[in-house]
């Protein structure tokens, strides 16, 4: 059982784990935005999500990564005898990371 364990968590993590490079990279994700509240109503808005993060990684053990992002849904609502509400998002966010990587001899 725990081979088969072992077996599995490297199928599906072995991939992720890679050595650090040195140089420069963008990440950036564009697609579908949705709000929705907590509680059990059925109003939700759709709309458009975009981030983005640039990596700068000027040695094998230390890296930068300055990120933005942004989500924008329009109005959904709902206008029900027992229930009136509506859902919207409009939020912006800007951020840095500082990543030191510690060879372990």
């Amino acid at each position: 059982m725990r081979n088969y364990i072992l077996f599995t968590f490297s199928l599906f993590f072995g991939c992720l784990s890679h050595a650090q490079e040195v140089g420069k990279s963008i990440n950036a994700s564009v697609g579908y935005g949705l709000s929705a509240p907590y509680e059990d109503i059925d109003v939700y808005s759709t709309g458009f999500f975009a981030q983005g993060e640039y990596v700068f990684t000027p040695n094998n053990w230390i890296d930068y990564s300055f990120y933005a992002g942004l989500i924008i849904t329009g109005k959904g609502k709902i206008e029900d005898s027992m229930v009136y509400g509506k859902s919207t998002a409009n939020a912006g966010l800007l951020g840095a990371k500082i990543r030191i990587t510690i060879p372990i001899p």
